[in-house]
């Protein structure tokens, strides 16, 4: 299981993409959850975006710390969880590349991806 920061938890589920997917979507409710409530608090808030974007990285970073700490308990599945995440990033950054990326690098004033 992985919490989120606000306390909300994602069950593991032996499938990798059905977790992923879970996790993913509970990060994004909750980070748009979150930063809603925070516009409406806030005297000069910042961009809808900002924040959301903002939430998702502080979940980010928790969910992260679990792992490491899942590490200590159960390596195989810790590398599993980093392994399982680089793929689906890259798997989800393909249609935004080139056919042909050329050399390993980017050229010199091309966008990031990220």
């Amino acid at each position: 299981m992985i919490k989120l920061k606000t306390g909300r938890e994602v069950q593991y589920n032996q499938n990798f993409d059905l977790f992923f997917q879970s996790l993913l979507a509970a990060v994004i409710q909750e980070s748009r959850r979150v930063a809603a409530a925070q516009r409406t608090d806030a005297p000069e808030p910042a961009s809808n975006d900002e924040a959301v974007l903002r939430e998702i990285m502080d979940n980010s970073i928790y969910i992260a710390h679990q792992i490491m700490e899942l590490k200590e308990r159960d390596e195989n599945l810790a590398r599993f969880l980093v392994t399982g995440c680089l793929f689906n990033c890259a798997v989800l950054t393909l249609p935004h590349l080139p056919a042909d990326t050329g050399d390993a690098g980017q050229s010199a004033g091309e966008d990031n991806i990220h």
